[in-house]
């Protein structure tokens, strides 16, 4: 799955790639300006991982 998540506060983008061993990746952005200026910014970004198979 690929896409955007949101709510009022923040954006989260959900990005899917490879096809044998799939990983993710997710990206949080602001949905608020940043103070003085005009611009959202990424707060952060991480990879989700399998804590255990089965």
């Amino acid at each position: 799955m690929d896409g955007w998540l949101d709510d009022d506060n923040y954006m989260m983008f959900l990005w899917k790639f490879g096809d044998s061993s799939p990983r993710y990746v997710a990206l949080a952005i602001t949905n608020d300006f940043l103070p003085s200026t005009h611009e959202r910014a990424l707060v952060g970004y991480f990879e989700l991982v399998p804590s255990a198979r089965h």
